[in-house]
């Protein structure tokens, strides 16, 4: 029960709307804990005098809407026996849909055991309900019952209209760490139930919408279907007078494609590029050209602004090094194999879903969370800067990736621009490239940052000691992303090193000379070609170099905005909202099982050396903890890995310099914990999973060299550290290490 009150200080807190809000159904279950989103109608009771017969009047209780609650409810500490399926028992006077999963048939194999983990996600209203997990089959079984209550007060017709008139189900694969493979989706419309024919179906005796072999649509498997059964519980579904409710077969969607007014502007938008900016127009046709729409997971077209919104994140999450961290530990993987398709724009909602996508999945998220903190935040559209390397005659090219790559563009207000490249987890800022909030206050600031801005900052000794390894989640076919200045010659061995394309274009190719500043390392784009946010796109007229431009969004010389009311085209803000409803922010894991997690992966590299050694009969010399007084150096490591992140979320100068001291002490530290008379070396690595058996086969093929060392009495030591974001997702750091004893003859 959720109720209102009118509060008075002096005097009694007056009821003004109350809400019945069933549970079931509700939470979206993230281990430890579980949450779930409230909203419902609120109602309000009062009595009234109304005619009850002719000429005879009496006081009746009547009960009327009085607006609407939003909200959410969150268990902090999940009970051991917990359930939420079918519910145990229906409360009385509610009304619910019921959805029994049944079975499915010939999923795709998603396991290296040729089998799948499959389980069935079920959503209505924003209530989201999951069936059991079938394990290492292809033709699950489930018999399964989903119940979702219908929150309304006035049960009719009209009224249930309003609600979606579609329940959305999903098939993944169960991944331990999370993660889910996408194997498909279906949809059901609520109109069959009240379209089918009375029939006992299974002791069900009412109206009860039977469905088998429905096509699982994007699976990789063609033949893959689901059977199902949808019905009302109580059945009939009545009315506030007892008549039954008969839904009416919803009106026939167009082609899922964007209205043609979209493609008459675009029309438009790109003749006014043709003529204004026609070098620019040309350099971009063999990279893509400029967009404006993109399809979604379910192949429906949208204006690119739509996949934006202010996301509020967690009170505790407003550091935006801390959001795009979390965002780039997230699975890379591509529409091709999530699923099977080319080229897939994922709303927020279904990226976090199923916590894997590619580079515009995760700006997307990335780019609605930096919103959601009041950050000027656009979204990038253009080409990666790749090497590629051919397979048979092994000669390296650098240039433009085939497919089109997006990032995050931050303005903030001292006139620079950041890019935040989620595949390299880095983060790129160039100086001078707009106006700034505040061009006077920020002037003197920007001539002193610029002085130093052609000099690489030098990694001190305690940096050495962390010359840290992140481990691709995949390898992009044969292409390798380069994050490094690999243009920085061809630019200075041009005639004029400093002459960047500005905002004039002409059909010639001689390049104003803006003289911009040249960042210490270039950001890995070849080329930027569109940015969007949430109200606009706008495409660039300048040099498509990303370093080679300004970024004055509202300069209509450098930027064609789609949206303009000087070319007498200009949409509804209701024509920008997103089309999916704003996804909420899973929780953390929590310490007690990132200890747990750290205590697994730990185990499994100790099982994994000994088994890579043993098969070469080489000695095992594992450094364990023992009750030596002091810390342990698995422990001292363990201690430097998590430096190492935080290092990454240090949004200010004085918290890096915290954290250069305390790399320093923690050197000292591990020295001490350290045998006598030894040399130590050893490799930190990164992972954005946490499952231990995928970690010890990665390092375990990867640096079998290191651990393969067959000198006398090596000592091999491991350290590791779980770090715990929201939406579920985990920076895993493990140290592998290794000590030999020193000889007479070392120094």
């Amino acid at each position: 029960m959720a109720q209102v009150f009118d509060w008075d200080m002096f005097g009694t807190n007056q009821c003004i709307g109350w809400a019945r809000i069933p549970l079931n159904g509700q939470f979206r279950d993230n281990g430890d804990t579980a949450e779930g989103q409230v909203r419902s109608a609120l109602a309000m009771s009062k009595t009234e005098k109304q005619e009850v017969n002719p000429g005879k009047f009496e006081q009746v209780k009547v009960i009327e809407t009085a607006g609407e609650i939003i909200g959410s409810v969150r268990i902090e500490s999940m009970p051991k026996y917990k359930q939420f399926g079918a519910p145990a028992i229906l409360q009385s006077g509610v009304q619910y849909i019921c959805m029994e999963i049944v079975c499915a048939n010939n999923l795709p194999s998603t396991d290296d055991n040729g089998l799948t983990d499959a389980f069935f996600v079920v959503e209505w209203e924003g209530m989201v309900q999951s069936t059991k997990v079938v394990f290492k089959t292809l033709e699950p079984i489930y018999k399964e019952k989903l119940y979702f209550p219908v929150l309304l007060f006035n049960f009719s017709a009209e009224e249930l209209a309003k609600k979606d008139p579609a329940m959305k189900i999903a098939c993944y694969d169960f991944d331990p760490d999370g993660s889910c493979d996408f194997q498909g989706f279906a949809e059901f419309q609520l109109f069959e139930i009240t379209q089918s024919k009375e029939a006992t179906v299974d002791g069900l005796t009412g109206r009860v919408a039977v469905k088998t072999a429905v096509p699982l649509q994007k699976s990789r498997s063609k033949n893959a279907t689901v059977d199902f059964r949808v019905w009302f519980d109580p059945s009939p579904l009545e009315d506030a007078d007892g008549d039954e409710i008969i839904l009416e077969r919803p009106k026939e969607k167009a082609v899922a494609t964007l209205p043609e007014l979209y493609t008459n502007r675009s029309e438009e938008w790109f003749d006014a590029m043709k003529q204004v900016a026609p070098r620019a127009w040309r350099k971009s046709q063999p990279l893509g050209g400029f967009i404006y729409k993109s399809f979604d997971e379910h192949s429906v077209e949208h204006f690119l602004p739509c996949y934006l919104h202010p996301l509020a994140g967690p009170l505790d999450l407003q550091n935006p090094k801390e959001v795009f961290r979390m965002v780039s530990c997230i699975t890379f993987e591509t529409d091709m194999d999530i699923s099977n398709d080319a080229d897939a724009w994922a709303s927020p909602k279904f990226f976090l879903d199923i916590k894997k996508g590619d580079s515009e999945d995760h700006a997307m998220l990335c780019a609605n969370l930096f919103l959601g903190l009041g950050i000027d935040t656009y979204v990038c559209v253009g080409k990666a800067c790749v090497q590629t390397m051919d397979e048979l005659t092994e000669e390296v090219t650098v240039g433009p990736g085939e497919d089109t790559h997006t990032w995050v563009m931050t303005r903030p207000g001292d006139g620079s621009v950041i890019f935040w490249e989620s595949c390299t987890g880095k983060e790129y800022q160039l100086l001078k490239r707009w106006g700034g909030s505040d061009d006077n206050q920020q002037e003197e600031d920007d001539e002193e940052e610029a002085d130093g801005e052609g000099e690489e900052e030098e990694d001190g000794d305690e940096d050495k000691a962390f010359a840290a390894f992140y481990e691709d989640d995949v390898t992009l076919n044969n292409e390798q992303l380069i994050a490094k200045d690999f243009w920085r010659n061809e630019m200075m061995d041009h005639a004029n090193a400093t002459a960047f394309g500005g905002a004039s274009d002409d059909s010639s190719e001689e390049e104003e000379d803006l003289g911009l500043p040249v960042p210490p390392v270039l950001p890995p784009y070849y080329s930027v070609q569109v940015v969007f946010n949430h109200e606009n796109v706008w495409a660039n007229l300048q040099n498509l170099n990303p370093v080679k431009c300004m970024y004055e969004i509202d300069n209509a010389e450098q930027w064609k905005p789609f949206c303009s009311f000087e070319d007498g085209f200009s949409l509804e803000s209701s024509d920008t909202l997103p089309f999916y409803k704003p996804p909420t922010v899973p929780a953390r894991l929590k310490m007690e099982r990132a200890k747990k997690v750290k205590k697994d992966i730990l185990a499994c590299l100790k099982e994994g050396l000994n088994y890579l050694r043993e098969s070469k009969t080489l000695e095992i010399i594992i450094l364990e903890p023992d009750d030596t007084p002091g810390p342990h150096m698995e422990d001292v490591l363990g201690k430097g890995l998590k430096l190492l992140e935080d290092r990454l979320l240090a949004n200010d100068e004085n918290k890096r310099d915290a954290i250069k001291a305390r790399l320093s002490s923690w050197k000292s530290e591990l020295i001490k914990s350290a045998p006598p008379n030894v040399s130590f070396e050893g490799i930190p690595i990164n992972f954005s999973y946490c499952d231990g058996k995928r970690i010890k086969t990665r390092i375990c093929e990867k640096y079998e060299e290191f651990l393969m060392d067959s000198e006398p009495d090596v000592q091999f030591c491991f350290g590791v550290y779980v770090a715990p974001y929201y939406c579920s997702v985990n920076s895993t750091w493990v140290y592998v290490g290794k000590m030999h004893a020193l000889t007479e003859e070392d120094d």
